[in-house]
């Protein structure tokens, strides 16, 4: 059964990403942006959020980086895993506690794999009360990789 994700897309590509299941995933572009690369996108959950920022939009190496901060103070993101490189790894494998509602903290370097023609990243994130699945979608343009979607799981 497709994990149902909430997503934030690029406008063009809503179409494409909300039919079917993409990856095990189901896709819900809740939230659109018009252009990759002009502004951060981001996408929350109950009690994780998560934050693409401009630079990481357009990608030309094989890896990208995220802010990721918990939704309230009373919760922690207690790990971050990459689920490219590291599929079968238990909680926590980057960072340790991070505890505060509303600072942010960068992870670096998640795997980008071919998937359904485009190139992704799948990561997991372990909070004090939930455990959420996510991707990072790019789609491939003139040979340039370009994000069409940033999905959380919705829980």
């Amino acid at each position: 059964m497709a994990k149902d994700m909430k997503c934030a897309c690029y406008t063009p590509a809503v179409g494409g990403l909300e039919a079917g299941s993409k990856g095990g995933y189901k896709l819900k572009c809740n939230e659109t942006y018009s252009q990759p690369g002009v502004s951060d996108v981001s996408v929350h959950e109950s009690k994780a959020k998560i934050k693409v920022k401009k630079n990481e939009q357009i990608q030309s190496d094989s890896d990208m980086n995220m802010d990721i901060r918990p939704r309230d103070d009373g919760n922690c993101i207690w790990g971050v895993i990459d689920k490219v490189a590291s599929p079968d790894k238990n909680y926590p494998a980057k960072g340790g506690s991070h505890c505060t509602g509303t600072g942010w903290k960068t992870y670096g370097k998640f795997k980008l794999t071919s998937s359904d023609g485009n190139m992704v990243a799948k990561f997991g994130i372990q909070t004090t009360k939930k455990t959420y699945g996510g991707t990072i979608i790019y789609g491939i343009q003139n040979g340039t990789k370009v994000m069409v979607a940033a999905c959380l799981e919705n829980k």
